[in-house]
């Protein structure tokens, strides 16, 4: 243990006689609690950060370094900045926060009613624009050599974002489901993933053209395979990914009817939009 610090004071460790620090020590020094335990080392000083008082990187200039801390310190190692107290603070806050808001939207049973009928009405919406969006293609004179937007070729669009639109929602409902802090991100960025193989699915016609067909509409079919098995990939992950998965009072209804109804009300906008809007 150090001396009163002092210009005299020896700067000498007894590796053997190291002591948790004083009270007066305590009261000015923040407590580090993460399970870290100080070590001396025999006859050798290491750099130690003294927050604003500077670095003692050998032995000899110890004791002259030590007289610029005002109030005492009985193990160096302890000292750390104040900054670095509030980082690690407001992380441990942060995180809490986050988990008790996890936990107490999974517990909620008419926070979860809601989000059911909310993912039922955008369902429906989903499915209106996606008709939408098809007659508007068939109508349009999007060609070129070996593929067409128009006609029939507008399809891709309830065939081909729909099933990225189901995707992505059911790998947010899951996470959301399981208390994941990015639900909404990962879900989104699992929906990117189907539009990404659907824009494979055309791009391959286009890349192959006329020339290509057999070989452009084999490569369409393989993205295609690939678009609706992550239907099933996307909601496996999202079961299977680290998530706090915070202790519920009882099974997760809502969540269950959540995924079930998407596909059906997404259908539903489809089939009440081409009954207003005919192609």
């Amino acid at each position: 243990m150090v001396e009163k610090l002092r210009p005299a004071a020896n700067s000498q460790v007894d590796q053997y006689d190291v002591r948790p620090p004083s009270r007066r020590v305590c009261r000015r020094v923040a407590n580090v609690g993460d399970g870290d335990d100080a070590i001396a080392v025999q006859l050798q000083f290491h750099p130690v950060h003294l927050g604003n008082v500077g670095v003692a990187g050998d032995q000899q200039n110890l004791g002259a370094l030590l007289v610029r801390v005002h109030n005492g310190v009985d193990h160096l190692s302890i000292v750390i900045t104040s900054s670095e107290m509030a980082l690690r603070a407001a992380y441990k806050s942060v995180k809490s926060t986050v988990y008790h808001a996890a936990e107490m939207a999974i517990g909620d049973p008419q926070r979860d009613s809601r989000f059911a009928g909310s993912i039922a009405l955008l369902g429906v919406i989903a499915g209106v624009l996606l008709w939408v969006l098809t007659i508007v293609l068939s109508r349009s004179h999007l060609s070129g050599n070996g593929w067409a937007l128009s006609g029939n070729g507008a399809l891709i669009v309830p065939f081909g974002l729909g099933p990225a639109v189901v995707a992505g929602s059911w790998a947010a409902i899951i996470l959301r489901m399981r208390g994941h802090p990015r639900w909404l991100q990962l879900g989104i960025g699992s929906g990117v993933v189907g539009l990404a193989l659907t824009a494979g699915s055309l791009l391959s016609l286009i890349a192959f053209g006329p020339a290509g067909r057999d070989a452009g509409a084999t490569a369409s079919l393989f993205f295609g395979f690939l678009l609706y098995g992550w239907l099933l990939a996307s909601a496996i992950v999202a079961a299977t990914i680290r998530a706090p998965d915070p202790a519920r009072q009882g099974p997760p209804f809502w969540s269950i009817a959540a995924i079930l109804l998407l596909p059906v009300t997404l259908i539903a906008g489809c089939e009440a939009a081409a009954g207003l809007l005919p192609a």
